[in-house]
């Protein structure tokens, strides 16, 4: 009867803790899409603004895109939300870089994301100390020297002792 009992609170509390988890992931989401919405948003801003003035007609910006959420492990976290087709830089040379690392072991130019043929892509860019992705639980990349690796949603990015879990998203700007 006790054991009977122990195995229901024990199955209560592992629902418990997946519907937290469930409920922290798309409250992550619902963030991400957000600060897409802004970005999309800024874009059709600069090119109403540089249509407007006349001086060289620009593209409209598209608006079916995929987007990146890094997620860094950081004291405060901090989220970026990026797009992949301009190439994100990373590294600790503060005119070049996208995302800026401070780490000694982190070269000036460690690594770039972009997107290449609808897929994204992390490539090494020479790094001395290489590029670490972990892909799922159990399988480690180790990149180096221009070597690339396919991105999906769920990998995580190690350079030095900072950690960026990747949030792959497609994102729809017409759907504001």
């Amino acid at each position: 009867m006790i054991a009977t009992v122990l195995l229901c609170v024990a199955l209560v509390a592992a629902v418990v803790c997946v519907v937290l988890i469930l409920y922290r992931r798309h409250e992550e989401r619902l963030r991400c899409y957000s600060a897409a919405r802004m970005l999309v948003r800024s874009e059709i801003l600069d090119h109403e603004i540089l249509n407007r003035t006349g001086t060289t007609p620009v593209a409209e910006p598209t608006a079916r895109r995929l987007l990146l959420c890094l997620c860094a492990h950081t004291k405060p976290k901090k989220k970026y939300v990026l797009d992949p087709r301009r190439g994100i830089l990373f590294g600790r040379d503060t005119q070049s870089c996208d995302v800026l690392l401070s780490e000694a072991v982190i070269s000036e130019q460690q690594c770039r994301i972009s997107e290449y043929q609808g897929a994204i892509w992390l490539t090494d860019l020479g790094s001395a100390n290489g590029t670490v992705l972990r892909k799922g639980l159990f399988r480690t990349l180790k990149l180096r020297g221009g070597q690339s690796v396919r991105l999906e949603s769920g990998d995580r990015l190690i350079l030095g002792s900072i950690r960026f879990d990747l949030i792959l998203f497609p994102f729809d700007g017409t759907m504001m």
